[in-house]
């Protein structure tokens, strides 16, 4: 028997794990998971899998039928849009496996400049508009700097 078939393995981003409807990820969130980050997941899931999504006994959330061709460009978009939401500061999302907060962040976040952040905000406009575009659940209205999108 191969590794990656051993029960209880943990089939990460990195690692999927073959099953009997393709290839299977376990994400482990930090905490509770927002639901509009959930509802993209889903969305992720449907895109770049079956669409299958469970929730196991030890609250992961495993992603099923994803193929070879599939898993990173899912294990891609995932990250992106972790990004995403710690760029608009909207708190963890909490979907990337056994990510914990960095031992260095700081409590609160520092202001930036107004010109900085209105560069950060231009750079990362497009981004968004595209995250809007393909994920329409997701309400940006709630995000201030890009509300006008």
């Amino acid at each position: 028997m191969s590794a990656s078939l051993v029960r209880g393995a943990c089939p990460g981003l990195s690692a999927p794990m073959p099953t009997g409807d393709g290839l299977l990820v376990r994400l482990t969130p930090d905490g509770a998971m927002d639901i509009d980050a959930f509802v993209a997941l889903c969305a992720l899931a449907l895109r770049h899998g079956n669409g299958v999504m469970e929730i196991t006994a030890r609250g992961n959330v495993q992603v099923r039928g994803l193929t070879p061709q599939s898993a990173p460009p899912f294990a891609d978009a995932v990250a992106e849009l972790r990004r995403t939401y710690e760029f608009l500061e909207l708190g963890d999302s909490g979907f990337l496996p056994r990510l914990k907060a960095h031992p260095n962040r700081q409590a609160e976040k520092p202001e930036l400049d107004s010109e900085v952040r209105d560069a950060l905000i231009e750079a990362y406009a497009e981004d968004v508009s595209l995250l809007a575009r393909d994920f329409p659940e997701i309400d940006i209205g709630l995000w201030p700097n890009f509300a006008a999108l």
